[in-house]
């Protein structure tokens, strides 16, 4: 899962995304409902290139992946992401940094008038051997244009 997750961090938003992973400080993890939740990240460090040129990285993130193909929900299952959702809030409360990714399609805008303002529709969470997990973003089914699709 690693080596196919590892091939998901392509550009989705388009805003200067350049496929990397991202560090951030967690600044408020909100739950709306039991499926829903806002999150408020900073970028560490700040910079010029999106996501890391915003003061603010609010991720509106709900699970619903009722379209996407069986593939696709396997590779962004329910405890996937309630794990990276608990992963957040306890990086919050113990003020550690947090890596995010996304997978190709991972955000999608969220508000037209602040860029970083996006939606996600799913989480998952990848250990890493030589340091923090990493969180994947998923918002569009990775899975759509495989053979289940054609």
């Amino acid at each position: 899962m690693l080596a196919l997750c590892a091939g998901l961090t392509a550009p989705a938003v388009d805003a200067g995304a350049d496929g990397r992973e991202w560090s951030f400080e967690v600044l408020e993890v909100q739950e709306v409902d039991a499926r829903t939740h806002l999150i408020l990240l900073r970028p560490a460090p700040r910079g010029e290139d999106f996501p890391r040129s915003c003061e603010t990285f609010i991720i509106h993130s709900f699970y619903d992946l009722e379209s996407w193909t069986s593939a696709g929900r396997a590779l962004a299952k329910r405890s996937a992401h309630d794990r990276s959702i608990r992963h957040l809030a306890q990086a919050q409360a113990m003020n550690r940094i947090v890596r995010i990714a996304m997978a190709p399609q991972g955000f999608a805008m969220e508000s037209e008038t602040n860029p970083c303002e996006v939606t996600s529709r799913a989480f998952t969470v990848l250990p890493d051997p030589g340091g923090s997990a990493v969180i994947i973003s998923f918002y569009e089914d990775p899975k759509a244009d495989g053979p289940e699709h054609r």
